[in-house]
């Protein structure tokens, strides 16, 4: 019995999955800094009002 030969991986089948985990990670990485960024203004606008004596 002579067995069939097996589908090999092309280019395109192995880095489409390896493409969207980039783009999921640089998603990733801009969100923590957009929240970041957001996180360290709600402390920082404030603390700079505090100390400039505005009261709201």
């Amino acid at each position: 019995m002579a067995s069939l030969p097996t589908k090999a991986p092309t280019q395109s089948d192995s880095s489409g999955g390896k493409r969207i985990g980039k783009i999921v990670a640089r998603l990733g990485v801009a969100g923590f800094l957009v929240f970041l960024v957001k996180g360290l203004l709600w402390l920082i606008v404030p603390a700079l009002l505090v100390m400039m004596g505005i009261q709201c």
